[in-house]
């Protein structure tokens, strides 16, 4: 190799490495890293890069119109995982108050809805439900209490009552009074944690499920960074 294309080379080398973005030029030196590091991961230009700090633990990249289509793609960037986590959390919950919890599997859930959800309430509601069902059709028809009860009093009545209604009190108050009833009851009454829920769904689809809508992709870059693609 000819010293003069070694120089040539040389030149190449130290432009590239001069190279600024003007944008970028009043961020920390972490953060220009960081966004060398999410051009190279998501081959996208440096050059073209544009960011905001939206929140106290987190800052959005945009590479702005630097590929044949012009797109413009947005990254969030997180410190570490635990902030992207909680991140995620605060946005499920939120999703969660707003839009109500009919989407949520909680099959796939330890402890199914019984674990978010105040079953106490449901089954002292149950209970009065019985008990009302009870001592309505004792008084206005005692026939039919005689045919589906016999001699029993109606303590005794109200039990086997209940013992005959095979679903839990959560999934009968849902099946007698319909699901939007339902979840307007938690949110009035403050029957769910939805904390504990956000978190749940999230331990199950991790973070990037809910901060990475586009591809639902979680970039982890060698600085420590944890990106997601938003757009």
């Amino acid at each position: 190799m000819s010293k003069k294309f070694n120089c040539s080379m040389q030149k190449k080398i130290e432009s590239v490495q001069a190279r600024k973005n003007e944008a970028l030029e009043d961020e920390s030196e972490e953060l220009k890293k960081m966004v060398r590091e999410l051009a190279e991961e998501t081959d996208n230009d440096y050059d073209t890069a544009e960011l905001e700090h939206e929140g106290e633990n987190y800052v959005c990249v945009t590479f702005k119109g630097n590929r044949p289509s012009n797109e413009e793609p947005e990254y969030i960037c997180f410190k570490n995982w635990d902030d992207a986590e909680a991140a995620a959390v605060d946005s499920v919950k939120e999703v969660f108050e707003y839009d109500g919890i009919y989407g949520v599997r909680f099959e796939n859930l330890d402890g199914g809805i019984a674990a978010f959800v105040d079953t106490e309430w449901f089954d002292d509601a149950k209970r009065e439900y019985a008990e009302f069902y009870v001592s309505d059709i004792k008084e206005s028809e005692p026939e039919r209490y005689k045919e589906e009860f016999g001699d029993l009093d109606e303590e005794d009545a109200v039990e086997q009552f209940l013992s005959g209604m095979e679903e839990d009190s959560v999934q009968w108050y849902i099946n007698d009074f319909g699901r939007d009833d339902f979840e307007k009851l938690l949110k009035e009454k403050g029957l769910i944690d939805y904390d504990k829920l956000a978190q749940a769904c999230v331990d199950v689809d991790g973070p990037a499920h809910d901060l990475a809508p586009y591809d639902g992709v979680e970039i982890e870059l060698p600085s420590g960074y944890y990106c997601y693609r938003r757009n």
